[in-house]
């Protein structure tokens, strides 16, 4: 894995389980460099472009990249810990670097600020209301960008978009995005995409009660592969889209923790050994249902399915893909993404799933230059938005992802710095 990758980038709560990600990732390339010697790392690390004299302290400090990944119980001191753990292991702490740069240009960094409205004046974007130390506080500015990162830990915007039961989706998150972004865009008159998808995967049930079962072992592979049935057996939309897809799928229906994933001893020994973290043995390892049975029926009556439907709707799909006519299917399988395999080979397995949500696809329009669209026409001056918070890049019928915040971010950054200039 080492000489294959370009490096880790870790995220640290303050925790004690990020922390031990983080050092035992900087002991790998320790090990790597006591074993092999400096120059022979050098060379497996050719990607790298390291210097012949290069120290193993800047190899760490290039290799590792520990991200701060807060949730609403993060305090100065969770933060101070993930700064140790980055200073400890010899890593490069990136939000911190950047915060050090965006100080030493004389920007200003606010935290614990709410914002909860955008001020406009003559149409233009001048700055936002917030609330500070339990104060209102006026921010003007040349520009605001919204990049607070999607709606998905807002019940109630999941419920009008997403999913009739919000609570039976897994929070695959840290639950700060609720929207805020998008409300305050929409009151001055900003257009919006679709908010109907998501960026999700397929998880096992038991992850709503067992933080080891997120956000891996993922069941895309097994769900592409073979099939997601409801409580009547029958499959509810089309695998063969990808895991991303047919999560969105799970979570409209009307139950979406009635789900199940069902497969057979050929897809669970092949693609279910294929993920970089494989739900083959990881499931059962870190506590998730998987139930195995010699025959259709008897797996039926451990998942709680009927045995008549689900017997007819693997008969239907193995005679379906023999015959090459797997979109004749309701609902039609493809075959493009994703190769079906049949359910055909005992023993059978089933395992009990649910709708993991990571961030929410849809949100405000933007032009090429990240400004935000304004729903009657043209532009809102002043106002830009990035990542998940916008809409239009992500999403559609398909839940396709396509694009990097990050990279979306970066780009806006460097737009308002060429145009300060």
């Amino acid at each position: 894995m080492l000489f294959r990758s370009r490096g880790f980038v870790v995220s640290l709560s303050g925790g004690a389980d990020s922390a031990a990600v983080a050092t035992l990732s900087a002991l790998a390339f320790r090990m790597a460099h006591q074993e092999l010697g400096s120059e022979a790392l050098r060379r497996k690390l050719r990607y790298f472009a390291l210097p012949t004299d290069y120290r193993l302290e800047d190899l760490l400090k290039q290799a590792i990249a520990c991200v701060y990944q807060s949730t609403r119980y993060s305090s100065s001191t969770t933060l101070n810990a993930a700064c140790d753990v980055a200073r400890g292991i010899g890593a490069d702490m990136a939000l911190r670097t950047l915060e050090k740069n965006l100080l030493a240009r004389g920007g200003v960094l606010h935290r614990a600020t709410e914002v909860s409205d955008l001020i406009q004046v003559n149409g233009r974007c001048v700055g936002v209301r917030a609330r500070q130390g339990g104060a209102e506080k006026i921010f003007r500015a040349r520009a605001v960008v919204l990049a607070d990162g999607g709606y998905q830990a807002n019940p109630a915007l999941l419920k009008k978009h997403i999913s009739p039961a919000p609570q039976a989706l897994k929070q695959r998150n840290v639950k700060t995005g609720v929207g805020d972004g998008l409300r305050m865009a929409q009151a001055v008159g900003a257009a919006l995409s679709p908010l109907d998808a998501f960026y999700g995967h397929v998880l096992s049930r038991d992850a709503m009660h067992n933080d080891r079962l997120w956000p891996y072992p993922q069941l895309d592979e097994l769900a592409a592969a073979g099939m997601v049935v409801n409580q009547r057996g029958q499959r509810v939309g089309d695998e063969g889209m990808g895991g991303v897809y047919i999560t969105n799928i799970m979570a409209r229906q009307p139950d979406p923790l009635g789900l199940s994933v069902v497969f057979d001893d050929a897809i669970w020994q092949g693609p279910g050994r294929a993920a970089g973290i494989p739900p083959n043995a990881t499931l059962v390892e870190h506590g998730g249902t998987l139930f195995k049975a010699d025959t259709l029926a008897g797996l039926a009556a451990k998942l709680q399915v009927d045995a008549a439907g689900l017997e007819a709707t693997v008969r239907e799909y193995n005679a379906a893909l023999a015959a090459g006519k797997l979109t004749d299917l309701q609902p039609a399988r493809t075959a493009t993404r994703r190769k079906p395999l049949p359910v055909a080979t005992a023993p059978f397995y089933g395992a009990p799933a649910c709708a993991g949500i990571t961030y929410t696809m849809g949100g405000i329009r933007i032009n090429a230059n990240a400004q935000v669209l304004r729903e009657a026409g043209g532009v809102i001056a002043g106002l830009y938005a990035a990542g998940a918070s916008t809409g239009g890049l992500e999403g559609g019928p398909r839940s396709e992802e396509h694009t990097s915040e990050l990279q979306s971010l970066a780009y806006l950054v460097c737009r308002l710095l060429l145009e300060k200039k």
